[in-house]
């Protein structure tokens, strides 16, 4: 594989043209000022389960002047070479179109900062520099500042990595592909990032999830660092690193099965080899046996 991110990287005048005339007329179009605007920050390696999370969102936030959301993934869909690098190769194609969707992501979060609304940051919070950034944006820009991170067993969101590609391979022909190298940094990166928010008082509060929704802790980073405040980081590695209770395995073992023929027609995993038909192999040493 070409290993040169920036062999189709837009010229800056070609990205802020695409900015101006597509990205920010479709993300703020139902984008309206608040008094004190709230934005979050949520993260979770890649399959973890975000997009639940942001639905949750959106619906506590119907009433109190919705929610725009930035996703990095959505935004590459505006790279004009986006849907010819997926159809060569839906694996590879995130990785040539990161850094003109990482800029976008910075030009939407400076846009959302200056019109004062509500919004969702969503990403894998795997970089402590690129989130803290953030924060600091939205704080010194009077938003309250509210972080939302997943704790997710490492097995799960593999799985869940394997269900939405072959739910978009299958739906039109071309999936999005995480490397298990990306979901390893994400998942080490996340807890750093957890280490700086919470040490540095990055936010105003912060809050662990569950996948499918349960808190685990709430921190209310408003008070100083204490030496009896749990570390957000050992709360994450426990979650992750409990047993699967009996329904998640079963759950597990049940949708390895039902993708297991997808990921193998699409070379995900090797083809399985044929079972030899035991019963004439039985036949056919018996026959041997009776020869000798």
């Amino acid at each position: 594989m070409d290993r040169d991110p920036d062999r189709y990287r837009l010229s800056p005048d070609k990205h802020r043209a695409i900015y101006e005339s597509r990205i920010a007329p479709l993300l703020f179009a139902q984008a309206a000022p608040v008094e004190r605007p709230t934005a979050l920050v949520l993260g979770g390696q890649p399959g973890a389960g975000k997009s639940a999370l942001l639905a949750a969102a959106h619906a506590e936030f119907d009433r109190r002047g919705g929610l725009i959301e930035i996703i990095g993934d959505d935004l590459r869909a505006f790279h004009p070479r986006y849907s010819e690098l997926q159809r060569h190769d839906d694996r590879t194609a995130a990785f040539f179109t990161d850094r003109d969707s990482g800029r976008w992501i910075e030009m939407a979060i400076a846009d959302a900062a200056a019109r004062r609304c509500n919004v969702a940051v969503e990403g894998t919070m795997r970089l402590p520099d690129k989130v803290a950034e953030t924060l600091t944006r939205f704080r010194d820009n009077d938003f309250v500042t509210d972080a939302r991170a997943l704790a997710v067993n490492p097995e799960l969101s593999a799985l869940g990595i394997l269900q939405r590609f072959v739910a978009q391979k299958d739906s039109r022909g071309y999936g999005r592909m995480t490397s298990m190298e990306a979901h390893g940094a994400a998942l080490g990166g996340m807890l750093d990032t957890l280490d700086r928010m919470q040490d540095e008082r990055l936010a105003d509060r912060l809050t662990i999830y569950r996948r499918g929704g349960e808190i685990l802790h709430r921190f209310d980073f408003s008070h100083p660092l204490s030496p009896d405040e749990p570390r957000a980081r050992e709360i994450v590695e426990r979650e992750r690193g409990r047993p699967l209770t009996a329904e998640e395995a079963a759950y597990k073992r049940a949708e390895i099965d039902r993708l297991a023929p997808a990921l193998q027609r699409y070379g995900i995993v090797p083809q399985a080899k044929a079972e030899p038909d035991r019963g004439r192999t039985d036949q056919r040493r018996d026959k041997d046996d009776r020869g000798r």
